[in-house]
């Protein structure tokens, strides 16, 4: 089962992203894509890498 982050599923925070992603694109934005880098073995945002909250980054997340 997928992690809840404040009710909104993992798969659809990616699902956002990529939109995001693909808007900052279109106007000429370079974007940065780091979710392989501080993701687990199953995908979900590394335990290490964020404040508890799976969204907010620790120092650890940053320093990937």
């Amino acid at each position: 089962m997928r992690k809840q982050w404040y009710g909104r599923s993992s798969e659809r925070i990616r699902r956002l992203n990529t939109q995001i992603a693909q808007h900052c694109q279109a106007r000429g934005y370079v974007v940065v894509d780091a979710t392989d880098i501080l993701s687990d073995a199953s995908g979900e945002r590394a335990a290490g890498y964020h404040m508890g909250d799976g969204l907010h980054l620790s120092p650890h997340g940053y320093a990937a």
